[in-house]
């Protein structure tokens, strides 16, 4: 598998190659999220915890998932601090061995995908659920801004939904694929690197190879064993694409230059 600051000393011909789509990918990313453990009502102190995730396409089949890092480093499930001599905070963590999991078909246009809980015995919880989706159902707004990330030219995009930006990501056009990390699609390539902000989670593209045969199995992992409850379909929102308040300000500025 090739390291990607190997891509960035190999041919260049082996990048441009990958536009004319491949039918296999591969890809690995690191996960660093920054939580917030409780000490007070009013104080809290930063943690970091961290993933690894993989990425694969078959064909026109993708899966996505994450295996977190922090199990053997907190294998009581949450993080404690020591506040006073008889007080601790707290942070309770999903102990999971496969977690975000994202699957999803373009030739049947459906999503299956199983939800995250700290607590799995709790009751009338829909843990894997399967919708039918519309490609372009979420409302990108991408950039002219371009960066080049570990050898590789990336194209920014974000997403604001609710007045929220909820990601920033960079994407490299020249790596094709319809489906990317955190079940993210509508983006035309590769995600490089990106930032889910509304849980602090930061992902960068350890490696890739689109040479690599992908198993039918890696497609049906143990959990997905589990019933599945059908969700009403992803549909385009006819509303326009918001803007955050960020991406406003930064509007304003070009426009008074």
């Amino acid at each position: 598998m090739k390291s990607v600051k190997a891509i960035l000393f190999s041919a260049m011909g082996l990048i441009f190659s990958q536009k004319a789509g491949s039918q296999n990918l591969t890809a690995a990313y690191k996960i660093d999220q920054v939580v917030k453990v409780p000490l007070n009502l009013e104080k809290s102190k930063e943690a970091t915890i961290n993933f690894t995730a993989y990425l694969f396409k078959k064909d026109r089949r993708y899966i996505y998932f994450e295996k977190p890092d922090y199990i053997n480093t907190y294998p009581q499930g949450k993080i404690s601090i020591q506040i006073s001599e008889d007080k601790r905070g707290s942070y309770l963590l999903n102990m999971d061995t496969l977690q975000a999991i994202n699957y999803c078909s373009y030739d049947s246009l459906l999503f299956r995908y199983r939800q995250d809980f700290l607590f799995k015995e709790a009751a009338n919880i829909d843990r894997n659920i399967s919708q039918l989706f519309e490609p372009d159902y979420y409302p990108w707004a991408f950039h002219n801004e371009t960066k080049t990330i570990n050898g590789l030219l990336c194209q920014k995009a974000t997403l604001t939904m609710s007045g929220n930006l909820n990601y920033e990501v960079w994407f490299c056009k020249d790596i094709e694929t319809s489906f990317n990390i955190d079940g993210i699609i509508g983006i035309p390539g590769l995600i490089v690197e990106a930032t889910r902000f509304d849980d602090s989670k930061h992902f960068l593209l350890l490696n890739y190879t689109s040479t690599k045969a992908v198993a039918d199995a890696v497609f049906w992992p143990n959990e997905f064993n589990e019933k599945f409850v059908l969700y009403p379909m992803l549909k385009k929102s006819k509303i326009k694409k918001e803007k955050s308040k960020l991406e406003k300000q930064t509007e304003i500025s070009n426009n008074n230059q």
